[in-house]
């Protein structure tokens, strides 16, 4: 059994001839692990902010994490922003700080918000970032272009 959720994660439950099940769950082009998988299945309530809120914490030194793809990453980001593509979260959670509140980004919100969802059940306070850097960009705020963040 096979099914597609949003335009990035796919999951598929593989039953085996013993009756086992396995779950895996491809992010973009990643196979990412059973730990993934399994936080990716349940729903939780993720906090969002704008980006004018986004601006306003950054000034403050608060961390974001942008969860796009390195190409999408180079062209435009946050900021300050680390990058930490999606299909790369579950095996990246050191890079990400345990302490105080981390902002997720992406293009439009939703991989950022799978990303959230993940932290949050490592018990990571994550907050999604509405409409990504899109809305960053259409808002006029400044952008860094490039790997470095």
């Amino acid at each position: 059994m096979r099914h597609r959720n949003g335009p990035d994660v796919t999951r598929a439950v593989l039953r085996g001839h013993d009756g086992s099940t396995t779950v895996r769950a491809r992010a973009g082009t990643a196979l990412v692990g059973a730990r993934w998988a399994a936080a990716s299945l349940r729903t939780m309530d993720v906090p969002e902010i704008d980006v004018t809120e986004l601006a306003q914490v950054r000034a403050a030194g608060a961390p974001v994490i942008d969860v796009r793809e390195p190409d999408e990453y180079t062209t435009a980001h946050v900021p300050g922003a680390t990058l930490v593509p999606l299909g790369a979260v579950p095996d990246r959670l050191g890079d990400v700080p345990a302490e105080g509140t981390v902002y997720v980004i992406c293009a439009m919100g939703g991989r950022s918000r799978r990303a959230a969802e993940f932290y949050r059940s490592q018990g990571i306070d994550a907050v999604n970032v509405a409409g990504g850097t899109s809305a960053w960009v259409e808002a006029g705020q400044a952008v860094a272009t490039g790997l470095e963040p």
